[in-house]
This record gives structure tokens, sequence and C-alpha cells, in this order.
């Protein structure tokens, strides 16, 4: 029996939607502007979803609506080997930059986009 054997059917579904999210992500950095833009909001929901579905799994302590750094922050401090930890300036950076497009129009650039 595989480790995918012993999941929930639940997680197995949630996890490849994750996937497909991070999929479109990547074609939709590749597209022209402005519709490139569009990959940033896509990146962060596949990076959101994960980190809330790992720290649902484990039972990490988060607030009922939390922002999506409070979310790293409470999948971050689940992670024993602390791999999660070096990673928060780069999703910070990249949540500004969803921000700054979703909220006020501002095209994050190519290089930003395929940064994140």
């Amino acid at each position: 029996m595989t480790d995918v054997d012993e999941l929930p059917a639940s997680t197995v579904e949630w996890l490849s939607l994750i996937r497909y999210e991070a999929l479109v992500a990547e074609e939709q950095s590749r597209l022209g502007r402005p519709l490139s833009s569009l990959a940033i909001n896509t990146v962060q929901d596949a990076v959101e979803s994960i980190l809330s579905l790992a720290v649902q799994t484990l039972g990490g302590n988060v607030a009922s609506r939390p922002d999506f750094l409070q979310l790293f922050d409470a999948a971050s401090s689940l992670d024993t080997s602390n791999s999660l930890s070096p990673f928060r300036a780069a999703l910070q950076a990249m949540n500004n930059a969803r921000v700054s497009f979703k909220h006020h129009g501002n095209s994050p650039s190519d290089t930003s986009i395929g940064r994140h």
C-alpha cells in the first residue's frame, strides 16, 4: 500500500486541485501581458491551499479567517525540520505583488511573475 492509498479521498482530491492550480499558474505566466498578471493570483491560491491543507491535517493553531502570512506562520510552526521558515520573505513578497495587482491594479513584472 502506498502513502496515497492511506489518504482520505477528500485529501487526494484537494491535492489534485492544488496541482491543477499550480499548472494553470505556470500556463498563465507564459501568456502575453496583461494576461500573464493573472498568474500571481493563481500561484498564491495554490500556495495558500497547500498551507491550509497542511495546517488542517496536522492540527495547527490558526485563526478562523487567517491572512496569508498567518497561515504560513501556522504551517511553519508545525514544521519540525524548519524547512519552511527560509521561504517567509519570498512568500511575503509574492503576497505583496498579489495585493498590489488585485487591489490596486498594478501588474507585476514578468520577472516578478517568474520568480514567484
